[in-house]
């Protein structure tokens, strides 16, 4: 249920942005930062949607990057010390 909750909010804020965008390209307004907005809502709604439709391989996903972070920091610490 807490998923559900984060994707729907998080997919609010997506679709506005990329209404906002589209508002930026109805009076012509295309500078880098429009592709960027644009971009970043898509990617959104992306990762949104792979969450609700495969919740397992997000799942695997979020444990490998927390390990490779993990992991790197471990080798930071080793570093210093």
């Amino acid at each position: 249920m807490q998923i559900w909750a984060s994707v729907v909010v998080a997919s609010l804020w997506a679709t506005a942005m990329i209404f906002h965008v589209f508002t930026w390209f109805a009076i012509g307004v295309v500078m880098p930062p429009t592709y960027i907005l644009l971009v970043m809502a898509i990617t959104c709604l992306t990762i949104n949607v792979w969450a609700i439709a495969h919740p397992a391989s997000m799942m695997q996903l979020i444990r490998v990057a927390v390990s490779v972070v993990r992991g790197s920091f471990r080798r930071k610490k080793d570093l210093v010390v």
